[in-house]
C-alpha cells in the first residue's frame, strides 16, 4: 500500500468510526441538519471601504436585487464555504476581503449555507458524525446557486460570462456541480470555476454526490493542499496545483497536524484558501510536475522552469496538467513565494 493510499484509508476510517458514535454518545438522529434551500443566503458585499457592509439578495425576489448595490455589467464572484461554516467563518471572510481590498472590479457575493452545513450539536463526535448528511446537501446547494445565477440573468442584471465561482472543501465540489447545472439549463458553460482543496471524505470512493470534474466549466483549476485527508486525492481539473510537495502538509502547520485528533489536517486544508486570497494581489509561479513522482521518487519537482504558469487567481485558462510551487507559511497578511524566477 502506498503512503497516499494509506492516508486516504485512514481519513475514511475516521468518518466510518465517527458516524455510529452519534447514536451511542448522543442519541440524536442523523437528520439533524436542515436541507431547506430557502436557508441558503446570498450576501452581497458592495462597499470596498467597509468590508463588513452587506445586503442580502433573495432568490425569486427581484426587488431585493434591483434595489441593492449590485452592479450589472460587472464581473461577479460567488464564494462558497464548506462544512461547519457560514458567512462569518474564516474562508469566506478571508477570500471576500481579499477581493474587496484588491482594487479589482467585482461584485462579491458570499453564499452562506450554514443552516445546511453547520450542525449545532454538543460534542465534536456528534458534529463529525453528521458530515455524511451534510454532503448530501451539496446537490441542494449547487442547484440553488445555479437557480440564483439563472434568475439574475432572467431579470437582466447578470451575464453568464461575468460569473466566476470559488469554493473550498465541500464548496469546491459545489462550484463544479452548480456550473454543470447551469450548463444543462443554458447549453453554455461558465468560463471558470476554482476549487480550493475540494473535500475528500465521502468523495474518495464512489459517492452519492458527484465530485468536481474538468468538464464542468470552460476552465477548472484545482488546488490540493491536504489531499488524502480532508482534501480530494485525484486530479479533477484542467490544471491541478500541488503547493509545497504532494499537497498533503503545508508550511506553518504543526508536524503532528495530520495525526492529532483535534486537527486531522485542517490547518493544511485551510491553507488552500489562504494561498488563493494571497494570489489575488501576489504572483505565484509554478512548474509542471507530477505530484506522485514527487512523493515517491527521490527527485524533487523543479522550482524553476522555462515556462512557469501563474497559480491562483491569475492562473491562465490555457494551463493544462499538474503543477508544483513552493511557498512560505500563509498568514493573514499573505504568503511568499520561496523561489525567485
Amino acid at each position: 500500500m502506498t503512503r497516499l493510499t494509506s492516508l486516504t484509508a485512514l481519513s475514511l476510517a475516521v468518518v466510518t468510526i465517527l458516524v455510529p458514535m452519534l447514536h451511542v454518545a448522543d442519541g440524536i438522529p442523523l437528520l439533524a441538519v436542515s436541507s431547506d434551500p430557502d436557508k441558503i443566503h446570498f450576501l452581497l458585499f458592495p462597499d470596498k471601504t467597509d468590508v463588513n457592509a452587506t445586503e442580502e439578495l433573495f432568490y425569486q425576489n427581484p426587488a431585493t436585487i434591483l434595489s441593492s448595490r449590485f452592479r450589472p455589467g460587472v464581473k461577479t464572484v460567488f464564494i462558497i464555504h464548506g462544512f461547519r461554516s457560514n458567512v462569518s467563518s474564516d474562508m469566506p471572510q478571508v477570500v471576500k476581503n481579499a477581493f474587496l481590498n484588491s482594487g479589482l472590479d467585482y461584485n462579491v457575493i458570499v453564499v452562506s449555507w450554514g443552516a445546511l452545513s453547520l450542525p449545532t450539536l454538543p460534542t465534536a463526535a456528534a458534529i463529525a458524525a453528521l458530515y455524511p448528511n451534510v454532503t448530501m446537501n451539496v446537490p441542494i446547494l449547487a442547484q440553488r446557486v445555479a437557480d440564483m445565477v439563472l434568475f439574475m440573468q432572467d431579470i437582466g442584471v447578470l451575464k453568464q460570462d461575468d460569473v466566476y465561482m470559488v469554493g473550498h472543501s465541500l464548496g469546491g465540489h459545489t462550484v463544479g456541480l452548480a456550473a454543470q447545472n447551469i450548463y444543462r439549463a443554458t447549453g453554455r458553460k461558465l468560463k471558470r470555476v476554482t476549487a480550493l482543496d475540494p473535500a475528500g471524505p465521502m468523495f474518495f470512493q464512489s459517492s452519492h454526490v458527484r465530485n468536481i470534474e474538468r468538464d464542468d466549466a470552460q476552465f477548472v483549476d484545482v488546488y490540493h493542499t491536504n489531499q488524502g485527508w480532508n482534501g480530494y486525492n485525484k486530479t479533477c481539473g484542467h490544471a491541478d496545483f500541488y503547493p509545497n510537495g504532494p499537497g498533503i502538509h503545508q508550511p506553518g502547520c504543526l508536524e503532528g497536524d495530520l495525526l492529532t485528533p483535534e486537527t486531522l489536517g485542517r490547518c493544511s486544508h485551510w491553507y488552500a484558501y489562504r494561498f488563493f486570497a494571497a494570489s489575488i494581489t501576489q504572483t505565484f509561479r509554478s512548474c509542471p510536475c507530477n505530484p506522485i513522482e514527487f512523493l515517491y521518487s527521490k527527485g524533487l519537482c523543479p522550482t524553476k522552469c522555462l515556462f512557469p504558469v501563474n497559480a491562483g487567481f491569475h492562473c491562465p485558462s490555457t494551463a493544462r496538467g499538474q503543477y508544483y510551487f513552493r511557498t512560505s507559511q500563509c498568514t493573514f497578511t499573505g504568503c511568499n513565494l520561496m523561489e525567485v524566477y
